[in-house]
C-alpha cells in the first residue's frame, strides 16, 4: 500500500516544491525511496481570496535511478485526491475552509507517448467565510493517490502539496506615476536621487480601503525566477526617504514610497532587486493583507565613461570639459575663436553642472549639519544653599555619529570625484588657447543669491564677461583715477588700464550691481580667500546709484540697439537659464517638504508676511507657501534662499524650535505630509485651518 508522504521540492518553472510533511515538518526526500511521486509544477499564488480560482500543475516522476514499472506508464488513467491542510499544524480543515476543484474528479490521464511524463491540470478554490485579522490563515492543498479507484499493480507512489497559500481579505497594490526603469544608476542625479512607488489597498471586489492609518514596512528582496522573491540579508543598503515611518493615508488610501538601495547588483550575484511593500508585522489587525512587490531593477553605479582623446588633453571627448556659457561667450566676443575649438558637447556640460551641484550640496549639508552638533546648556548644579552654579553648567549635544559618517561616505562616494572634474575642467579651459584673464573674466558672471553656483562667489566688483563688449566710437577711452559704483562703493583705477575695453553705462548695473553678505543662504559661506587673477578693468567716470546711470554719463551722444544687441541677447540667455536653474532647485526642495506649519510668518525687518512655513523631515525650514498672484488658495512654494536676508543661521534654528514646540504642544497648526497624502490636500486642510482662526480672531504671525 502506498504511503502519503510528501515529495522533494519542486517549483512551478523549475520543478522545485516547497511540500511540507503531513506533519508539518521537514520536506521529504526520494533519495532513499525508488517509489515514484507527485510534484507541483506550477504553484499557486501565495495569497488568495476567498472563493479565488488558482490553477495547479501536478506531475508523476520517477527517481533517476530507477527504471519505471511499465503499469505505471501504462495507458490506464490515475485518479488522485486532493485535500486541505493547516500549513502549521498540518490538520486537515474541516468546517472552517473548503476546497473545491474542477474537475470533481482529478484525474491523471495516461501518457500518449511512453517517453512523455504525466501530468494533469486542476482548477482550485477555496472558501472561507470568516479569516481573521489578527492571525490570517495559511493553508496547503495535497494531492495524493485514491488507492482504492487505482488498478495500478501493487507499486506504489508519493502524494505531494502545495507551498501555504495565505488567506487574505485584502491585497497590497503598487503603482508608479513615472516609467520605471529596469536599471538604475545610483552614482547619478545625487545623494536625494530615489525610486518613487505608490502604495495602496484593495479588496476582493477591486474598491480602495480607506478610513485606517495602516503603517507599512518595505523590505528589500531579490527577484527569483518561478519561486517567491527572497529577502536580501543586508536590509542595510535600502534607504527610505522622507519620514522614517511610512503610513497609509486614511483619506486617500495611498502612501508614497520613495527609496534608493546603496549598492550594486553586480556585488549580489547580478541579482535584481525588488522591493516587498506590506503592513508593518509588529502590528496587530493587518495579517490578512497580502504584501505587494515592485517591478524588478538591476542597480548599477554609473554609467560607462567614454575613452578620453589624450592628443587633445581630453577636451574633446573628455568627461570633464568647462560650462557651455564659457564657450558662447567666447565665441561672441572674440571672433579670432571659433566655435569648433572652444564648445563643449551638451552631454558632457551636463556632467559638469551635476559636479557643481554635487559639490554644493555637500557643502550645504556640511554646513547645516555642524549646527545642530552645537554643545547646549541643559542646566547647572546647585550650591549647598540650594542655588544654582552658573559657574559650571551642564551641557549636551546629540550622537554625532551618524552625520560624520554621512558625510564621509557622500564625500568618498560623489564628492571627490566631482572635485576632480572641475579642477580638470578649470585646467583644460586655461590650457586651451585662452589667457587667464580670459578665464577668469568668463567665470565672474554676475549671479543671483538664489542662483545653485553662488555658493562659489566672486569678489564684489567683477564686471559681467558682456561688458567686455567695445564700446561706441564715439565714446573714447576715459581717463580714470577713481570712481563710484553700486552704493558709493569706491573702485581705484589701475595704471595701464585705459587701452582695454571698458563697460557701457547701460549694463553697469549688473555689472557693479550690490550685492550684501546676507545674500548668502550663510554668513559662512562669503569668507572666501581673495582671488587676485580676477582683475577688473577700469569703468567709466560715471555715478550710479541704485543700480541706474546718471545722464550726464552719456556725453551727449547714445548708442544704438543695433550696438549693443549682441550683449542684450547674452542677458536674456543669462537670465533664461538662470530661470531653469531657479525652477528646477525650487521643485527639489519642495520634494522634500514634510511639514507645514499654518501660521503666517512675518519679517521682522520688512513686516511681509511670508506665509506658511514648509519644513523638512528633520525639521529643517525649507521656505514658505503662500498666496499665488492672481489665484486664492492657491499655495506657491518659496525656497528659504529667496529670504537669505531675513534668514541666517540663527533664524533657521529658531524656525526649527518654533516647529518643535507646537509639535510638543499638539498644536493644530501642524499639518504633516504623511496625515494627508500629497502636498494639495496638505495646503487645503492647512489654508482652511488658517481662515478659521482668521474669522475666529485668533490668528498669529510669528516673526522672524
Amino acid at each position: 500500500m502506498s504511503t502519503d508522504k510528501l515529495s522533494s521540492p519542486s517549483s512551478s518553472s523549475a520543478g522545485n516544491n516547497s511540500g511540507y510533511s503531513p506533519l508539518g515538518g521537514s520536506r521529504a526526500t526520494t533519495s532513499s525511496n525508488d517509489n515514484p511521486y507527485l510534484v507541483i509544477r506550477k504553484e499557486p499564488p501565495s495569497s488568495v481570496y476567498s472563493n479565488e480560482s488558482f490553477e495547479v500543475e501536478i506531475e508523476l516522476e520517477l527517481p533517476k535511478t530507477s527504471s519505471p514499472p511499465s503499469t505505471i506508464w501504462a495507458n490506464e488513467p490515475i485518479e488522485l485526491t486532493a485535500t486541505l491542510h493547516d500549513a502549521k499544524s498540518g490538520n486537515r480543515c474541516t468546517t472552517e475552509a473548503v476546497l473545491v476543484t474542477e474537475p470533481m474528479k482529478i484525474t491523471m490521464p495516461p501518457s500518449i507517448n511512453p517517453e512523455m511524463k504525466r501530468c494533469c491540470r486542476v482548477r482550485c478554490m477555496i472558501r472561507m467565510d470568516s479569516i481573521r485579522r489578527d492571525t490570517g490563515a495559511a493553508l496547503e492543498v495535497r494531492f495524493a493517490p485514491k488507492y482504492e479507484a487505482n488498478v495500478i499493480s501493487r507499486a506504489s507512489f508519493i502524494g505531494t502539496s502545495t507551498r501555504p497559500i495565505n488567506m487574505v481579505n485584502y491585497k497590497m497594490r503598487i503603482s508608479m506615476e513615472e516609467e520605471w526603469e529596469s536599471v538604475w544608476y545610483k552614482d547619478e542625479g545625487g545623494r536625494d536621487k530615489s525610486m518613487e512607488v505608490f502604495a495602496s489597498i484593495y479588496d476582493k471586489d477591486g474598491q480602495l480601503k480607506t478610513g485606517e492609518q495602516i503603517p507599512l514596512l518595505p523590505v528589500l528582496c531579490y527577484q527569483v525566477e518561478g519561486r517567491s522573491p527572497s529577502k536580501v540579508a543586508n536590509q542595510d543598503i535600502l534607504r527610505t526617504l522622507g519620514s522614517n515611518k511610512i503610513f497609509l493615508d486614511k483619506d486617500t488610501g495611498k502612501a508614497r514610497v520613495r527609496f534608493r538601495v546603496e549598492d550594486v547588483s553586480k556585488n549580489h550575484q547580478g541579482q535584481d532587486f525588488i522591493l516587498q511593500i506590506a503592513p508593518e508585522p509588529k502590528t496587530k489587525g493587518f495579517k490578512d493583507v497580502a504584501p505587494a512587490y515592485t517591478p524588478a531593477v538591476n542597480v548599477r553605479s554609473k554609467r560607462n565613461k567614454r575613452s578620453r582623446n589624450n592628443s587633445r588633453g581630453g577636451l574633446k571627448d573628455g568627461l570633464e570639459k568647462a560650462s557651455p556659457a564659457m564657450s558662447r561667450q567666447r565665441v561672441a566676443y572674440e571672433p579670432s575663436h571659433t566655435q569648433s575649438d572652444n564648445s563643449f558637447d551638451r552631454q558632457d556640460s551636463g556632467r559638469l553642472r551635476e559636479a557643481m551641484k554635487s559639490v554644493i550640496t555637500w557643502a550645504d549639508e556640511v554646513v547645516n549639519g555642524l549646527y545642530p552638533l552645537q554643545w547646549t546648556v541643559m542646566g547647572y548644579p546647585q550650591h549647598p544653599d540650594g542655588s544654582p552654579d552658573y559657574s559650571r553648567p551642564y551641557h549636551n549635544m546629540p550622537n554625532p555619529n551618524g552625520l560624520i559618517s554621512r558625510i564621509l561616505s557622500q564625500y568618498s562616494d560623489q564628492v571627490r570625484d566631482n572635485l576632480r572634474v572641475l579642477l580638470n575642467a578649470v585646467e583644460q579651459s586655461s590650457s586651451s588657447g585662452n589667457t587667464s584673464d580670459d578665464y577668469n573674466m568668463s567665470m565672474a558672471l554676475p549671479r543671483e543669491p538664489t542662483d545653485p553656483y553662488s555658493i562659489m562667489g566672486a569678489p564684489a566688483g567683477v564686471i559681467h564677461p558682456a561688458a567686455r563688449a567695445p564700446l561706441h566710437p564715439s565714446f573714447g577711452p576715459p581717463d580714470i583715477t577713481r570712481q563710484t559704483v553700486g552704493h558709493g562703493m569706491p573702485i581705484s583705477g589701475m595704471a595701464g588700464e585705459a587701452s582695454r575695453p571698458v563697460m557701457h553705462p547701460s549694463i553697469t548695473s549688473e555689472a557693479f550691481r550690490s550685492r550684501p553678505d546676507s545674500s548668502m543662504a550663510y554668513p559662512a559661506r562669503t569668507q572666501l580667500p581673495p582671488m587676485p587673477g580676477l582683475q577688473m578693468a577700469a569703468p567709466p567716470q560715471y555715478s550710479f546709484h541704485g543700480g541706474l546711470a546718471s545722464s550726464s554719463a552719456v556725453a551727449n551722444t547714445s548708442p544704438t540697439m543695433e550696438d549693443f544687441g549682441h550683449v542684450r541677447r547674452s542677458s536674456d540667455f543669462q537670465s533664461q537659464r538662470s530661470h531653469r536653474i531657479q525652477q528646477s532647485e525650487d521643485e527639489s526642495r519642495e520634494s522634500e517638504v514634510e511639514y507645514v506649519l499654518a501660521k503666517q510668518y512675518k519679517a521682522l525687518r520688512t513686516g511681509e508676511r511670508l506665509g506658511f512655513p514648509a519644513y523638512s523631515a528633520n525639521k529643517e525650514i525649507l521656505g514658505f507657501y503662500r498666496d499665488a498672484s492672481g489665484k486664492v488658495g492657491v499655495g506657491q512654494f518659496v525656497p528659504i534662499s529667496r529670504h537669505s536676508t531675513e534668514f541666517g543661521p540663527l533664524e533657521i534654528m529658531q524656525a526649527t524650535e518654533i516647529l518643535e514646540d507646537a509639535i510638543a504642544k499638539k498644536s493644530a497648526a501642524v499639518h504633516a505630509l504623511k496625515d494627508w497624502g500629497t502636498i494639495s490636500n496638505l495646503l487645503d486642510h492647512a489654508l482652511v485651518y488658517d481662515w478659521s482662526k482668521d474669522i475666529g480672531g485668533n490668528s498669529s504671525a510669528p516673526t522672524t
